[in-house]
């Protein structure tokens, strides 16, 4: 939001475009929403890998690939 309304403002260029926040505003929400379940579940299966199972810390990385890739697509 900060991008597509102040910095046009202080260099007196072009003016804010409320429609183009808005949809910056959910887009980033939206990704928060997924990030945090993926990040979440990533921790979880981390912790349970290394201190329940006992395997290493490569193992458990190996492992939450695929969560990592989640928050990769939606970063």
């Amino acid at each position: 939001m900060f991008y597509y309304y102040a910095m046009p403002e202080l260099r007196g260029i072009a003016r804010f475009q409320e429609r183009r926040g808005h949809v910056t505003f959910w887009w980033m929400c939206l990704a928060m929403l997924g990030m945090s379940p993926a990040f979440s579940v990533s921790g979880v299966l981390q912790a349970y890998i290394e201190r329940i199972l006992g395997l290493g810390f490569m193992t458990a990385q190996a492992q939450m690939r695929f969560w990592f890739a989640i928050t990769r697509v939606l970063a």
